[in-house]
This record gives C-alpha cells, sequence and structure tokens, in this order.
C-alpha cells in the first residue's frame, strides 16, 4: 500500500497492498492495488478549517440549534455489519416554539449518490479467494486440526543457501493460479527466515535487500510484537522454526500487488498450505532499477500485523478451545494501516499512498463505508479510526483491541467504556473539526487532514448539501448508508429559538454551530 515519492508518474501507477486478511475482498487474498487516477484537485487551496462555536449532541432525537449557521453531524449505524450498502432512511426537521412561524414550511430532498464513489481496485485473486481459505480454516477448527507444532526446537537453524518449495497464490489479473516454487534461503536473522524465488535471485538488489532485513529486525518485528501481538513461536506456532518466513518472489503478472499473508498456511494438512507462520512480499519492489524501499517496508509491517492478529484472534483462541473471531475486517486493516505509521510512514511522512485514500474517503464520505467486511473497505477511513481511538484512549488500545475476549465493537466499547454509537460519531465530528484546535476531543494530533501532499489536497470531509432555513418548519429526507458518516450544513437568518429533530434510533447526530 505504498507510495512512490520518486515520481509523478510512478505515484500514478501507485497500488495498494493487503494481506489475506489485510486488504482485500472477503473472496480473495488480501493484497492491495491502487489506482489514484481521478482523485487529485489541480489549482485548489485549502479553506480554513472548521471553526465550532458549539457542539450538541442529538439526544432524544432533538437539539437546540444555538448558531444561525453550521453542521449536522449525522453516522448511521443499524447495528448489523454488511458487506454491501444498505440504505437507512431518515427524515430531519427544523421547527420552532413561535407559531408565527409554523403556519407553512417545506420539504427537501437530500440525494446521498453512489455514482461518484471511488472505488479503489482490490487484489483479487478470485480461484484461491480468501473466503475460501477462511472456511477452510473454519473447517478445520472444528474438527479439531487446527495443531500447535509438535516439532522440537533446537538450537539448530537452516543454514543461508538451503533451498525448499512454497506454495504460491500467482495473480494474473483475472484470476490466479496456485503455482509450486522453488525459493532460496538467502538471509538468516534473529526472528527470520528470509527466502527468495530461485528464479529471482538474480534480479533483487542486494542493497535494498539488506536494508530491508535490517528494517525488519530493527523495526518492523519488535512494533508489532511489542505494539500489537505476539509473533506465533514455540510452543505456540505452526512450524517449530522460532522464525517467521518470508517469501520473497515475483508474485503477480504486473507490478500492483504489493504481498499477502495466507491463513491456509497454518493447517498443515489443507491442499495448499506450506505448513509454516509466513507472509508474502512481492519482489518487484526489490528488484534493481526500481527498488523502493517505503514499499517493502511498509508491506513488511502491515502484512506482519495481520499474521500476528489472525495468529492471536484465531489460531491461539483455537488452541486454548475458545471461539475464534473471523470477523472484524475492517478493524483489522485499520490496525495494519496504522503499523505502517507507528513503523515511521503514513500521512505524518507526507506518504502520498495514505493521502489518496484519504482524498477519495473525504470526496465520498457518506457513500464510504467504515465498519464494514466489505471489500471496497477505504483504508484511509479505517486507517482514522484506529488513531483516534489511539490518540483519545492511549496507546495500549491496540493490544487490547486485539486481545479482547469480544469482537471489535464490543471491544471498542469495553475499553472506551462509552456505546459504540458515541465513540463513533465522536470520531465523524473530529473529522469535521480537527485543526481548529478548539476542543482535544474533537482533534487529530498526529495527523493533518487539511494539507498538499504532493498534488492530492485533503481538505476535510464535504457536506452532502446546505438547508437554507427561510421559514419553518422545514424538513428534508435523506437515505443515508448503513456505517456511513454524513454531513449537511445549515444556514438560517430566522431569529426564533429554533429545533432540530431527527428522530431515527439508528442514526446519531450532533449540531456543529459554527462562527
Amino acid at each position: 500500500m505504498k507510495n512512490f515519492k520518486n515520481s509523478i508518474s510512478a505515484i500514478l501507477a501507485i497500488s495498494l497492498l493487503s494481506g489475506v486478511v489485510a486488504c482485500t475482498s472477503t473472496n480473495s487474498l488480501l493484497g492491495r492495488q491502487q489506482n489514484t487516477n481521478n482523485i487529485y484537485q489541480q489549482n485548489v487551496g485549502i479553506s480554513s478549517v472548521v471553526k465550532s462555536s458549539s457542539i450538541i449532541d442529538v439526544i432524544n432525537s432533538k437539539a437546540k440549534i444555538s448558531e444561525n449557521k453550521g453542521f449536522l453531524v449525522l453516522t448511521a449505524s443499524n447495528g448489523v455489519i454488511e458487506e454491501k450498502l444498505s440504505k437507512i432512511p431518515v427524515s430531519i426537521g427544523f421547527s420552532s416554539n413561535v407559531s408565527k412561524n409554523s403556519s407553512s414550511g417545506e420539504t427537501k430532498e437530500l440525494n446521498v449518490s453512489d455514482t461518484n464513489r471511488f472505488v479503489l481496485p482490490e487484489r483479487s485473486l478470485s480461484s484461491i479467494s480468501y473466503n475460501e481459505k477462511l472456511l477452510a480454516v473454519k473447517k478445520a477448527v472444528s474438527q479439531r486440526r487446527v495443531k500447535a507444532s509438535t516439532k522440537v526446537v533446537t538450537n539448530a537453524i537452516l543454514q543461508e543457501g538451503a533451498e525448499r518449495k512454497f506454495n504460491v497464490s500467482y495473480d494474473l489479473g483475472e484470476k490466479e493460479k496456485l503455482i509450486e516454487k522453488v525459493a532460496v534461503l538467502k538471509k538468516v536473522t534473529k526472528s527470520a527466515y528470509f527466502w527468495v524465488g530461485k528464479d529471482e535471485l538474480k534480479n533483487i538488489d542486494t542493497t535494498m535487500f539488506d536494508k530491508t532485513t535490517d528494517f525488519w529486525e530493527k523495526t518492523a518485528f519488535p512494533t508489532v510484537t511489542q505494539k500489537f501481538a505476539p509473533a506465533p513461536m514455540p510452543p505456540h506456532d505452526v512450524d517449530g522454526d522460532a522464525r517467521i518466513n518470508i517469501y520473497i518472489d515475483k508474485l503477480s503478472a504486473t507490478d500492483g500487488l504489493y504481498g499477502y499473508f495466507s491463513p491456509i498456511d497454518v493447517i498443515p494438512d489443507e491442499q495448499g498450505s506450506n505448513k509454516a507462520d509466513m507472509i508474502y512480499i512481492n519482489s518487484w519492489m526489490l528488484k534493481q532499477g526500481k527498488a523502493n524501499f517505503q514499499a517493502i517496508a511498509s508491506t513488511l509491517i502491515h502484512e506482519f500485523q495481520h499474521l500476528t492478529n489472525f495468529n492471536t484472534r484465531v489460531i491461539q483462541r483455537a488452541l486454548q478451545n475458545k471461539e475464534p473471531f473471523w470477523g472484524d475486517r475492517w478493524l483489522n486493516e485499520g490496525l495494519s494501516t496504522y503499523s505502517e505509521q507507528v513503523g515511521g510512514f503514513g500521512l505524518p511522512k507526507d506518504d502520498i499512498f495514505f493521502a489518496s485514500y484519504l482524498k477519495s474517503f473525504f470526496e465520498n464520505t457518506p457513500s464510504t463505508l467504515i465498519i464494514t467486511e466489505d471489500p471496497e473497505l477505504n483504508y484511509g477511513a479505517v486507517y482514522l479510526f484506529v488513531i483516534y481511538l489511539v490518540e483519545q484512549y492511549g496507546d495500549d488500545v491496540i493490544k487490547k483491541l486485539i486481545q479482547s475476549e469480544t469482537d471489535g465493537i464490543k471491544a471498542v466499547e469495553k475499553i472506551t467504556g462509552k456505546p459504540f454509537k458515541t465513540v463513533y460519531s465522536d470520531w465523524a465530528t473530529a473529522l469535521l473539526l480537527s485543526g481548529s484546535g478548539i476542543n482535544p476531543k474533537y482533534d487529530f494530533k498526529s495527523v493533518n487532514l487539511h494539507k498538499t501532499y504532493g498534488k492530492i489536497v485533503l481538505d476535510g470531509p464535504k457536506p452532502i448539501d446546505t438547508i437554507k432555513l427561510e421559514k419553518v418548519p422545514t424538513s428534508a429526507n435523506i437515505k443515508l448508508p448503513n456505517w456511513s458518516v454524513s454531513y449537511v450544513g445549515y444556514e438560517t437568518k430566522l431569529t426564533d429559538p429554533l429545533t432540530f429533530n431527527m428522530p431515527s434510533k439508528n442514526v446519531v447526530g450532533k449540531v456543529v454551530g459554527t462562527k
């Protein structure tokens, strides 16, 4: 999921990486690719940050409007996490207790368009899909075939130059196939075996390879294991190697794929399993002439988070005869994307890859799924959600989420001590007000949402429409996608006290008055 800062043409060709539990669709291995066409704004300046003079929660469907101008922050959540967009009909209204203004009114229709939805291309490995692999793991768990390695761990380790065969999912664009490849053990570090496809050895940039293995040992491995989840190591691993196997080879017909993690490898008796704790990295990022350190380093840490997350949330729970947590893809992707920032990349480092996702999110906020298992999940949105949790509730929130005895939404509620809808609404309000410095509760400290990154202009989320209140009562009908965020502006010159009404149990709202 990296960006190329070397040239604009490379940036235009950037692709998102993902891991099997990372950034794929539910019917694909987690690998990601991104097309940044149509996300640039030319000659557009940054507007002023939204300054709030009042923030009022909509309680029992009502709120008193204290400012004549502002925004409605609407977060839709009917409690069911779905893979596709489902609409919640909502009627919102403005009224007054002053009878002279209540004799006539008007109704407006607000539309949330799906046509402009910016869909980031997924890395589809169709024939050997993540969904199929996950089903295989579920079946293995139900049949109690998930077992820790019985291999006796000794001080003996494999020697550099050793060879072994791996089953590799190779992406052909429209489909993928499982092929057997021979790899050479190019490097042994304290915590990893670095395997390179035998046919690719001659193409690897040695200097970049050494820099990558150094990053793994000094940053990726300690960062993930200390701040996220422990690595699968004896006696709680699959292969008893006491090292993570990192397989580097050509994984796709194009350079779009960055890497992936496949859950099938932890089931020794499944066809196609490599019977190893491992992640896969596409070798184009290490090739002479096009080597990209940011791409390879951030891919390593992103996919490793997926591996440790799956090990903690599924495998170790299964080994302890506990019910594994199979879902929470939105949170898992948010954690992996945030791990890149912890590892030294991300938006604070002017990462255009991150900025492009946020650009697509801000331009299409109402039609972007947040809490979802959908393959079109936006990395930028879930990345910001995890950042918000960390900044508001402390660094240890990451470990608590992964090690929680509940699923994602319930885990967030337990950690924050608040209903999830409240946290969700606060986060959505922070997206609107970040940078104002008015209230730390509605601000992002580590990322700037109003800045130009390369040619990508970020300027916060955009409102669906602005309601001109020229008379009351005025009402508006809108269908909000479930687990979405929407902003509606309002303006009025009326001097009478106004009340905002929103009788919907599935939508949480805030009225943000502005100066």
